[in-house]
């Protein structure tokens, strides 16, 4: 469990997100060392502020794990759809790989990203 800050979500948004990351559990029979909640914090603390992976404060689980489980999910398409239940509320800054995915009708998660950067359509929409 780490502190909180203003990045987390709340009870009511992890209401909405946990069935999709659960869902991507990693099964291969590995016990689960943090919470998914704490991961999923720990991704949207680096998306909100904008700093790198290897920044995390020392309170959430180590960053190259965060890193690789977020590299894991966005390859699924599981934290774009869980990002997507979150994104009109909250102001992103994905960069690299976690930015070229767009939702529904086009629009990107990152409205920073130029639209001419190459896409790949969301799973989920």
């Amino acid at each position: 469990m780490h502190q909180p800050y203003p990045s987390d979500v709340s009870d009511a948004e992890w209401a909405r997100v946990e069935p999709i990351i659960t869902a991507a559990r990693d099964r291969r029979g590995r016990s689960q060392t943090y919470e998914l909640r704490d991961l999923f914090d720990a991704m949207l603390y680096v998306f909100t502020e904008g700093c790198r992976w290897r920044s995390l404060p020392g309170d959430f689980p180590d960053w190259n794990l965060v890193y690789q489980t977020a590299k894991r999910w966005a390859a699924r398409g599981v934290l774009h759809a869980a990002l997507g239940r979150l994104a009109p509320a909250r102001e992103l800054r994905l960069r690299g790989k976690f930015a070229r995915v767009k939702h529904g009708k086009g629009e990107s998660l990152n409205s920073q990203r130029p639209p001419q950067h190459s896409t790949i359509p969301c799973r989920e929409c």
